[in-house]
């Protein structure tokens, strides 16, 4: 049985370099959520807790309230002030 190499080439490019950009995206995202973990570890305690329970591990601001037990505004305070911080190091 013969193979049209022409059309295996194709689509071996094709995939390959498909592949590679899908390669490229991860590393560049990798390399963001890289810095902003060294990043988000250099701000207070307070505001690592907060930005990763409702980005990381996506809970809610209620949930977050319950588990830290405070209150809901604090919650979104600490939440808002963490982002600035963490974006005034970005």
């Amino acid at each position: 049985m013969l193979l049209d190499r022409d059309a295996f080439d194709n689509v071996n490019c094709e995939s390959f370099e498909e592949e590679i950009i899908r390669t490229e995206m991860e590393l560049i995202n990798n390399d963001d959520f890289i810095l902003v973990q060294k990043k988000l570890e250099k701000i207070s305690v307070k505001y690592q807790e907060v930005i990763a329970l409702k980005y990381f591990e996506e809970k809610s601001v209620r949930e977050i309230s319950e588990i830290l037990n405070k209150k809901e505004g604090t919650i979104k305070s600490l939440i808002s002030r963490g982002l600035q911080k963490l974006r005034d190091s970005l």
